[in-house]
């Protein structure tokens, strides 16, 4: 714009300048501006958006396409996936330990009778339970399982062990922690404010975190039901990392 309005100015000047009407002159400025201004646009155009990708790279975002920068600016939500993009997506299990932090074998144990005895689907969050825990002397065996559905966003599996016949939940944190009474043998609403703060503090860390819960059953076992899931015990937390790749940021 800057550079159009000095060549009108720089042309109606001249024209005064070699005495030509006022009128003639001001009427070739104006065309020439008209003629000037679609030409100029793709250059206009170019010098903004460089100017904001600048701008954004105060901000630490690199930008490839400068057209993006239109692209990105209507957006009002974005949704990516991270998974296998910015990280290595390998899943693996830090660590499995009660709701105090302390890592606690059972806890294990439990994750990896879920895991095993499982049949709804492979998943990566159970080939990493098992990859990390080693088998224990008592494997149990499946009675019955409430397979993994995304409104409960738990798998629920009935085993039996040489202690009776156990039912052992793992999934996510909150959809867990609706089906517990108690931690320990504790009420479970004396500490659910410090799991849920433990809970944030190892999500914001960047670890993926699932509960493990249980209760005893009956000992004839054929199938397991929603109601089934209620009163359990909450026993701890599974803390999973998908590290960043090496050239993520």
């Amino acid at each position: 714009l800057a550079t159009t309005s000095v060549l009108v100015v720089v042309c109606f000047a001249i024209n005064i300048g070699l005495r030509r009407p006022f009128v003639e002159s001001l009427l070739f400025a104006l065309a020439l501006a008209v003629g000037l201004t679609p030409q100029m646009l793709p250059a206009i155009v170019t010098l903004s958006l460089s100017k904001g990708a600048r701008q954004m790279a105060t901000q630490r975002v690199i930008v490839k396409r400068l057209d993006a920068i239109e692209d990105v600016g209507s957006l009002d939500v974005l949704c990516t996936d991270k998974t296998g993009t910015l990280t290595t997506g390998a899943v693996a299990l830090e660590r499995a330990e009660r709701i105090d932090g302390t890592v606690d074998g059972r806890v294990a144990v439990l994750a990896w009778w879920n895991a095993r005895h499982q049949t709804s689907f492979d998943n990566p969050i159970d080939d990493a339970v098992l990859a990390a825990v080693p088998a224990p002397s008592d494997a149990g065996v499946r009675l019955a399982e409430l397979p993994f559905d995304f409104a409960r966003k738990r798998v629920t599996v009935a085993v039996r062990a040489v202690d009776g016949v156990r039912l052992v939940m793992k999934g996510a944190v909150e959809h867990v922690l609706e089906c517990c009474a108690t931690t320990g043998g504790a009420p479970l609403a004396a500490e659910i404010d410090a799991i849920r703060a433990r809970f944030g503090a190892l999500s914001a860390e960047g670890y993926r975190v699932l509960a493990v819960a249980t209760r005893s059953l009956p000992g004839a076992v054929e199938s397991v039901s929603v109601d089934d899931e209620a009163r359990s015990d909450l026993v701890g937390l599974l803390i999973f990392s998908d590290p960043p790749k090496p050239g993520a940021r």
